[in-house]
């Protein structure tokens, strides 16, 4: 009898998107591209489409936020406005993610706690924006996925010496 071949899941790489919803175009457009990449084991957290109806937002922003890789900030006029976003990017600096802000306006580079992050200008050419967005995100949920197989075969490891360890003291 053949027995089936298990599949293994891609890590899970899981992406924070944080906008002001005057932006949500913008964050629906790095959504939809992010999300096409979920084969890979990425997932994307957008507030407007995640946040189950009945959650208190707070927490549920703050759950997923703790649990994200990679904070992906979109920085315009609107969300310097933002309470929300301000309190998600000092979440973010306080739990030391990794911070990518996706500048939408001209002149007008990211503030704060985030002043000195590079960022990705996306008020010239959206398209170019996302292509270096992919590819960061690529590039880290690759890394995690090499570590957490590292992770996994040093486990293995330890575990086959403890059987040698085992059956030789037997002798």
């Amino acid at each position: 009898m053949d027995t089936p071949i298990k599949k293994s899941r891609p890590v899970p790489f899981k992406i924070f998107i944080s906008y002001s919803t005057k932006n949500l175009e913008k964050a629906n457009l790095i959504k939809q591209r992010l999300d096409s990449y979920a084969a890979f084991g990425i997932e994307t957290y957008l507030a407007e489409y995640d946040a189950q109806p009945g959650v208190k937002l707070t927490e549920d922003l703050r759950k997923h936020l703790q649990q994200a890789d990679v904070f992906c900030l979109l920085w315009s006029r609107n969300a310097k406005e933002s309470d929300w976003v301000s309190q998600e990017v000092g979440i973010a600096t306080a739990s030391k993610k990794l911070i990518i802000p996706i500048v939408l306006d001209r002149d007008l580079p990211p503030s704060g706690f985030i002043k000195d992050t590079k960022y990705i200008s996306a008020y010239e050419n959206i398209e170019i924006a996302m292509a270096s967005l992919q590819k960061i995100i690529t590039l880290h949920a690759a890394t995690k996925a090499m570590k957490t197989n590292q992770n996994n075969m040093l486990a293995l490891l330890g575990i086959g010496a403890l059987v040698v360890l085992v059956l030789s003291s037997d002798n």
